[in-house]
């Protein structure tokens, strides 16, 4: 949070305003911010003055202390002139003694140099402050600074020479560039900084046009390196690097952080504008750890505004207080108080099947349908359908045949020489859709993923086989003896008929699923096109499946012409799993050939499993709401297409 002053005196402007030829400083308005930086007198008189201060109403974050839950009070603001709340740090800073107890060679503590977090003796905590010597000489250093800042008379702004004011305006101009820049750069998912977080790197002021980069990294950064190649067409831009002083340059990480910051306020306030004209919204909501192992609460929001549905990433909260039920609702109900959002005006929340966002008493869902009881809760469709692929590749057969497709990818991957082999007998096959095909990853969560994978193992397997045994008998390259052993071992597994088998099957099987994940993703898909093609994509499995009873069934005909196929190239020769006396954990059904046998213990159980939890998870306990959804113009549209055409018919 920040604001932008007037050097001359004419007053803050809120950074929602355009700034004026004069508009010089960002001023910080959180005091969590001013800890351990360096300000002008300008921003000190305004961190005293106008500092961030929260309202009655402000719902303070909690923190759990000993066996009870404690968080700030805010009587403890109007009873001590000198306490700042810092919304940043989540925690009280005295502000005296932040801006002004550095000058004293005395070790500070909490309230200085980290905010006060112990709110169960928060009281007694701050009147053991006030008696600090450092707190006393902080106070007298205030009250004398703040006189000093008021009894300036506008006639000294008065006297700011031409060469001052052209200087405020070039520091303008060259701001908007840098702005801009990182605009830019934000916008397209790029770094600003140098690939080492101690980069010092700046740009070199000595050359007028094609401007470089000096300092311990040399490249310096996007940021700087684009701001260099700038100022070959910039003037303005050149000017300002060329000739302010180095603390109003604004390249500094500190102004990066700030410019972004702001840039995301005016986002977010943007989008909260058009909630509130639309009144009513939605949320969907996902939490995961970071790169830095911290729990992070994604918030997306979904409304209409002027006849468009629009999906807009909303917030990203950091879990401080864990990831149960209970606190994720608070921290839903507390981002949306920080936005001014009602929310009861929420009418939907979207959530996976995680026990802390389902549970029946303590589940995020149930706790905030305690206050808006006619939110609904709807576990995501296209989760859902993920939770069901998942469920029913647990057969041995399929998870066999998952674990060798991956030991593949796990096998080429990671060796440049390895897939340089691959891509080199790709290129040499006969068709001409493979050069482009790299294995994939079989992605644990994204079943979708799964299916590519999978569709890729199937149409490189003749290249992949035939490397291998490049790899096995040493043609044309030397391949140490660990290398040769797991192709050796890789290869067995990929010319298993029961693997071949599993492979095409599971891939069309999944194929008929793959649709409806990709529709129940879709921005416009509504609930009652949603119930529809999960309607046909069942009515397809359940086809698929009473096929399996008949022996001329035409789509398992062309399965097992495309094994039969594979079984030639590779030659494989089609047999059943040896069956051993006793099989604890196996349910193998007999049968009289390999092709009975495969049908019969996989695809059939693969099918049942699909359809069985399908009609498990999309038993659409919402279903009193489609009613009123069939009122979406689109759906009477549909219906009267379909009246018109049946009244064709019956002339």
């Amino acid at each position: 949070m920040f604001f932008i002053r007037d050097v001359k005196g004419s007053g803050d402007t809120p950074h929602t305003a355009k700034p004026s030829s004069s508009t010089l400083e960002i001023l910080p308005t959180d005091i969590g911010d001013a800890v351990g930086q360096t300000l002008s007198n300008n921003a000190k008189y305004h961190l005293l003055t106008k500092h961030w201060k929260p309202s009655e109403s402000f719902n303070f974050p909690t923190r759990k202390q000993g066996s009870k839950v404690r968080k700030f009070q805010h009587r403890w603001l109007s009873a001590h002139p000198w306490l700042a709340y810092s919304k940043n740090k989540q925690g009280a800073f005295c502000k005296w003694c932040v801006l002004f107890a550095k000058e004293v060679d005395l070790e500070l503590g909490q309230l200085v140099t980290s905010p006060l977090h112990e709110f169960a003796k928060g009281a007694d905590y701050l009147a053991k402050h006030e008696k600090l010597a450092y707190h006393q000489f902080s106070k007298t250093k205030a009250e004398s600074f703040k006189r000093t800042q008021e009894d300036k008379t506008s006639s000294v702004a008065e006297m700011l020479n031409t060469e001052a004011e052209v200087s405020k305006l070039r520091i303008r101009n060259g701001l908007e560039s840098i702005v801009k820049a990182i605009v830019f750069l934000a916008r397209q998912g790029l770094p600003l900084r140098g690939h080492r977080a101690e980069s010092t790197g700046s740009i070199d002021t000595n050359a007028f046009s094609g401007m470089t980069i000096k300092g311990q990294d040399e490249n310096g950064g996007n940021l700087l390196s684009l701001l260099s190649l700038q100022c070959s067409s910039d003037s303005p831009l050149a000017e300002h690097l060329q000739k302010s002083s180095k603390n109003r340059i604004y390249v500094s990480k500190t102004s990066q952080g700030r410019i972004i910051e702001e840039a995301a306020r005016q986002i977010t306030q943007k989008i909260t504008a058009e909630i509130k004209e639309s009144r009513l919204f939605s949320l969907m909501i996902d939490e995961c750890g970071d790169r830095s192992n911290k729990e992070q609460l994604a918030i997306t929001v979904r409304y209409v505004h002027h006849k468009e549905v629009k999906e807009k990433f909303l917030a990203l909260v950091e879990c401080t207080e864990g990831t149960s039920g209970s606190s994720i609702a608070q921290m839903i109900s507390t981002q949306l108080e920080d936005l001014g959002l009602d929310l009861n005006d929420m009418v939907a929340l979207t959530t996976d099947g995680a026990g802390n966002m389902m549970g029946r008493i303590r589940g995020t869902a149930a706790i905030l349908q305690e206050s808006v009881p006619n939110l609904v809760h709807v576990h995501c469709l296209a989760h859902n359908l993920n939770l069901v692929v998942v469920a029913a590749s647990k057969s041995r057969y399929i998870q066999d045949m998952f674990t060798t497709v991956q030991a593949a990818f796990s096998f080429f991957s990671p060796s440049p020489k390895r897939t340089e082999a691959l891509k080199q007998k790709i290129q040499e096959s006969d068709r001409s859709e493979r050069v482009k095909l790299k294995l994939k990853d079989v992605c644990r969560t994204r079943w979708v993923e799964r299916y590519n994978s999978l569709e890729t193992m199937l149409i490189l397997l003749p290249d992949v086989v035939n490397t291998l045994e490049d790899i096995i008998h040493q043609r044309d390259s030397d391949w140490n003896k660990e290398t040769v052993d797991r192709a050796s071992a890789l290869m067995e597994r990929l010319t298993s008929y029961k693997f071949i088998v599993v492979l095409v099957t599971a891939t069309n099987i999944l194929l008929t699923t793959k649709g409806l994940c990709k529709k129940l993703q879709g921005r416009s898909f509504d609930i009652v096109q949603a119930v529809e093609e999960i309607s046909n994509t069942l009515e397809n499995l359940t086809e698929l499946r009473d096929e399996c009873d008949v022996e001329s069934s035409r789509r398992l005909t062309i399965w097992f012409e495309k094994i039969k196929e594979l079984c030639s190239v590779l030659q494989v020769q089609p047999c059943m799993p040896r069956v051993v006396g006793r099989q604890v954990h196996r349910n193998s059904i007999p049968a009289d050939n390999p092709e009975q046998f495969y049908i019969r213990n996989v695809v059939i159980p693969f099918l049942d499993d699909i359809i069985g939890n399908m009609r498990e998870r999309y038993d659409l306990k919402n279903k009193h709401l489609l009613t009123l959804f069939g009122l979406l113009p689109a759906s009477i549209i549909k219906l009267k297409d379909s009246a018109d055409r049946k009244y064709m018919h019956a002339y």
